[in-house]
Parts: structure tokens; sequence; C-alpha cells
């Protein structure tokens, strides 16, 4: 018996849904235009529902039900809520335990979006390296690190410019070298995160920043409608094409938001509703770079090994 709790429906919050089956089965269930398995050994007209996780429950899912099995037969369906017909409840096994999402009918092939090889969750880490030979801890070595040699003693406005440079060398460094598929890669697992989600992300939050709120501009936002509010990491696919568009949009923007700032007649500047200043902006955008310089550290580690500040 499962204990529900919430609306018997789908939550529009949670767009994807996760569930591992055997490829077989998956490959049956492509000829008949439905998937109608609960889980290992059980099927929907039996259980009731199909059972499902999400991105961070599914390697718990996964060990408890199919320790025992080849990984090589095993994948992952992706299944767009929005695409199924029948209900799905957020249900736990007892009161207080974790809920899971349950499909309260056979799920249409259609309704599954991608379908990933167990064995992808399973890649092998890479061994740790660094180029830097002067300092092994640093991304490169100082002659050949573009983020030596700005300004220093400056004032406000050159100190604050300054760290945002250097946060977005930094960032754009550790994307170096990498082809559409590694840039794409959701390498830290359930994370949706990737190199490229990042670079449209941060792409995204300049345009907002200066474009929308400090310029004013009655525009639409990056990479996001209505339906998915996070496409810019959801739709950060291994295309060379997207990646390509990607870096062009960012150092567009990054080229708006330098120019809006040398324009400035000083930080204390504000938007055209007075809410916010441009000092308040440019430190923000400071903050939001710095914070993702540390995923991209992760990231980074985890597709090729290479590590360094």
């Amino acid at each position: 018996m499962f204990w529900r709790t919430g609306r018997a429906s789908y939550d529009p919050a949670v767009t994807e849904i996760l569930h591992i089956t055997e490829r077989s089965l998956w490959d049956a269930a492509r000829e008949r235009g439905t998937y109608d398995m609960s889980t290992r050994g059980r099927t929907l007209a039996g259980e009731g529902f199909v059972h499902c996780s999400t991105r961070r429950q599914l390697p718990a899912v996964a060990e408890a039900l199919y320790d025992d099995v080849d990984p090589e037969t095993l994948v992952v369906l992706i299944i767009d809520g929005d695409r199924l017909t029948a209900p799905v409840r957020y249900e736990a096994p007892t009161p207080g335990d974790e809920r899971f999402p349950h499909v309260y009918g056979p799920i249409p092939v259609d309704a599954v979006v991608r379908v990933e090889p167990w064995v992808d969750w399973q890649a092998e880490v890479p061994e740790r390296y660094s180029v830097a030979t002067v300092y092994p801890d640093m991304w490169v070595d100082p002659d050949d690190d573009p983020r030596e040699g700005g300004p220093t003693l400056g004032d406000e406005r050159t100190t604050l410019l300054e760290y945002l440079r250097d946060q977005r060398l930094t960032f754009e460094m550790k994307c170096d070298g990498l082809d559409a598929e590694q840039m794409a890669r959701r390498s830290v697992p359930p994370s949706t995160m990737s190199l490229l989600g990042l670079v449209r992300h941060l792409a995204a939050v300049e345009h907002s920043w200066f474009r929308r709120v400090m310029d004013g501009q009655d525009i639409p936002r990056l990479y996001r409608s209505e339906i998915d509010r996070d496409l810019d990491f959801n739709g950060a696919v291994a295309d060379p094409a997207v990646v390509d568009d990607a870096w062009r949009t960012w150092r567009a923007e990054m080229a708006f938001t330098d120019e809006w700032i040398a324009n400035a007649p000083d930080l204390g500047v504000t938007d055209p509703t007075g809410e916010d200043s441009l000092r308040e902006v440019v430190v923000h955008l400071i903050r939001e770079y710095a914070r993702h310089c540390g995923h991209a550290d992760l990231l980074r580690e985890r597709i090729d090994g290479r590590t360094g500040q």
C-alpha cells in the first residue's frame, strides 16, 4: 500500500520523471505503442501503476531493483509529464517516507522523450590532471593566463569590473578544448546542469539584468518559455550549432553589459523603476559567475579530469 499526499494529478512543477527498465521490455513497448510494466517483474495490470522516480531518486532505485542485472541490458526512460494521459500521483510507501511519482495508466511511447543507457550513468571516473607546471593547482601557467595583468588599486568601479572580468574568463577557460558532446554532457547526475547549459544560463542572466532591468527593454527572456522555465539547461543539446549559438549570444550580452556600464555616469545610477542600482547589479553578476564557476569546476573535472583554479 502507498500513502497518497498532495494532489492526485500531475504536478506541473515537475516536468520530467524517470523509469528504469530492461531494454527488451522497452523495445516491445515501442512495437505496441505503450509501456505497461510497473517495475521489475510486475505489470501495470497487477500493480495498478508504473513506478517512477526523479533524477535524484533513480540511482538508489536502480541499486535496489537491478543490482544483480547486467547494466548493459538496462535503459532509463525520460518521460515528459505533459504528454501523459494518465494521472501522476506522488506517493510514499509509508507515511512520512519520501514520495515517488506513480503513473496510473500506460505510458504512451511518444511521452518518452529520451532513452538513456543505464551504463551512461555509470561512466568511468576520469583521472585528475593539470596542465599547469609552475603552480599545479592553477588552470594554466601565469604566462598563459589571460586573467593576469589586470588593474590593481583601482577605484570602486575599476575593482568591480576587474572582478567581473576575472570570473567571466575563469568560466570560459573551464570550457576550453571541449567538443559539443562534452559541453552538453550532464556529467554530475542527477543534476541537469551542463557547461553548455551554464553558457546559455549566464547569457540569459546578463541579458535579463542589463537589457530588461537596467535598460528597461520590454523583451522576452532568453532561453525560457512558458512551458519550460529551465530551457537554458534543458535545451543544451550536443549540437555544434547550439554550442556556437550559445557562445555567440553570451559574447553579445557581455558586450551590451560592458557598454552599458561604460556609459553610466556612476555606480549609483538606477534602473527606470528606481529599484535596482548599477552597483547592486554588478555585484550580483559577480556573485552569479563565482557561484557557477564552482559548478563548472566539478562539471569539467567529471568530464575529462582536468583541474585547476
